[in-house]
């Protein structure tokens, strides 16, 4: 029997047939090789046998493709470990400095450190005071001072104040205390000597009241 030759049209259909099949294997093998995960798997031939002895060969486990008896299963990833972290760099230059930002509001005044204050001269008149409404000598000894206003919870100083800047010779001492039960808006100022007994004399003082 005779060949039968192809026609140039035959051969041409046989072409593109061929080339889309090795074409169709070739992405099917690429497409599992390396799997989803990353990992490629071989397969080294440990022994000499069949003069194959360190043979390397790449496998597709999704294919159920695996080594054979003489060989040992190899598998690495297509991204290596992460590697460690480098050392710090050294630190930048330090940059200019900014502008000034605008000056902020004024904030509100606040209150003065005590706006109940008195000066009481010797004979018990008031010269001066703030919210202070008068002041009575109600013996050689004591004195109390009347404000416009509860001060029985307050707490007092009394200092003394001579005439013309002068010293206290006789070391007076001066007690102020409230009046909680009654006449809370009286200040009562007790002088004594340090080492006890009343003076003779006495000075001008100041009351300074703070609640």
């Amino acid at each position: 029997m005779g060949k039968r030759r192809l026609g140039l049209g035959s051969k041409i259909v046989l072409a593109v047939c061929l080339a889309g099949a090795t074409v169709g294997v070739v992405t099917a093998v690429q497409a599992a090789i390396p799997a989803a995960t990353g990992v490629i798997h071989g397969c080294y031939q440990y022994t000499q046998t069949n003069n194959l002895g360190g043979t390397l060969r790449v496998i597709d486990t999704e294919r159920g493709q695996v080594c054979r008896k003489l060989e040992r299963p190899l598998t690495w990833n297509q991204i290596g470990p992460t590697g460690s972290t480098g050392p710090t760099g050294a630190s930048g230059p330090t940059g200019t400095t900014g502008t000034s930002g605008p000056t902020g509001p004024t904030g509100t005044a606040g209150a003065p450190a005590t706006a109940l204050w008195a000066i009481v001269n010797s004979d018990g008149t008031l010269r001066q005071g703030s919210h202070a409404v008068s002041a009575t000598k109600v013996g050689n000894e004591s004195y109390f001072v009347t404000f416009d206003q509860d001060v029985s919870a307050c707490a007092y100083e009394v200092t003394q104040r001579p005439v013309n800047g002068g010293f206290d010779l006789d070391q007076m001492l001066y007690q102020a205390t409230g009046k909680p039960l009654a006449d809370v808006d009286q200040v009562g100022i007790h002088v004594g000597l340090d080492g006890g007994g009343s003076p003779t004399v006495q000075q001008n003082f100041a009351l300074a009241v703070f609640c």
